[in-house]
């Protein structure tokens, strides 16, 4: 499990603060990049995806940060999970694996973020 704290900016005058707690860390699998949506192609384990649905919020960190929750290596900042994910006849899957099983519901605003915190050989 990953348990983090995180604070949303509401307003001037709000700041929320909530405890994130996700499910069971899984590996995941990035055969394209860099790009908009992948920090680079590889093999990742311990990973988690950020954002609750459907306020998944936003983060003012870039592709390939790192904190106390892994490297930031997806989101889906302008991308679905599905055009991230999707095989079939023309389509060639940007990511597949746990990232794609373990990516949950989808946002109504925002954007869910995949942190890692191993790189595999």
């Amino acid at each position: 499990m990953f348990t983090s704290l995180r604070s949303i900016f509401i307003s001037a005058y709000l700041v929320v603060t909530f405890t994130v707690t996700q499910g069971d860390a899984f590996d995941c699998n990035i055969f394209a990049g860099p790009h908009s949506t992948v920090s680079k192609m590889g093999r990742y384990s311990d990973c988690a995806w950020f954002g609750s649905s459907p306020f998944c919020g936003s983060s003012d960190k870039k592709l390939s940060d790192s904190d106390e929750d892994g490297q930031l290596v997806a989101w889906t900042n302008g991308v679905t999970i599905d055009g991230l994910c999707k095989t079939g006849y023309g389509y060639q899957p940007v990511m597949s694996g746990g990232c794609c099983d373990n990516y949950g519901l989808g946002c109504g605003s925002g954007y869910k973020r995949l942190f890692c915190k191993k790189t595999l050989p």
